[in-house]
């Protein structure tokens, strides 16, 4: 991913521990994969199947001050030549200002929701499918990016949110009462993007 591209898609992740005097976190385990199972097996949405079809809108950048930018933005979403593949293309801007990024989503496992997103320049991006909405975490220069694409009705909610990967506090990590209570990183979210993206019908 070039420099240019990634400051044009930087746009919280907010984390609620909820415990009791009875609960031990260090004991306690999350079943990620029954979770992740047990959620696909109810989505009334045939991913990517249904997603199949070109969509536009405006693509808004937020930061603490407000919104500071609004470009166009497109996401063209096509069957390929491969099974399980299809084209995930995503446009900028538009006119001689427009930047294209023509992506593969593939699948990985339909069953537990996970699929890649290969841009194709030896990036390759988890991303996971859960309640009608596709959404992939990773690092790049120094930040994380939560990305996520989520069905609405008739649009794609797009969304992009980015906070630095190093924690600006740390707390908890200590005993009170005999509860053992976790240690808990914070993060400071920079900035947000949001688009609604509609479906564009030909006119014949």
């Amino acid at each position: 991913m070039s420099q240019h591209a990634f400051i044009l898609i930087l746009g919280c992740l907010f984390i609620g521990i909820c415990c009791s005097p009875k609960s031990n976190f260090s004991n306690q385990t999350i079943p990620v994969a029954k979770t992740i199972r047990d959620s696909t097996n109810i989505q009334t949405i045939n991913f990517p199947r249904e997603w199949v079809g070109n969509w536009e809108g405006n693509l808004s950048v937020y930061n603490a001050k407000g919104k500071t930018q609004v470009i166009q933005m497109g996401l063209n979403i096509s069957p390929s030549d491969s099974i399980g593949t299809y084209n995930w293309t995503i446009l900028y801007g538009q006119d001689s200002m427009q930047q294209i990024r023509n992506y593969l989503l593939k699948t990985i496992d339909e069953s537990v929701g996970h699929y890649l997103i290969d841009e194709k320049n030896g990036i390759l991006l988890d991303a996971f499918f859960i309640h009608n909405e596709l959404k992939s975490i990773f690092d790049v220069m120094g930040n994380t990016l939560i990305v996520s694409y989520k069905l609405e009705k008739k649009n794609i909610l797009f969304m992009v949110e980015v906070f630095p990967s190093k924690e600006i506090r740390t707390s908890g990590d200590t005993i009170i009462n005999s509860l053992e209570i976790p240690k808990v990183k914070s993060y400071q979210h920079t900035t947000k993007q949001l688009a609604h993206l509609q479906k564009k019908y030909l006119v014949e």
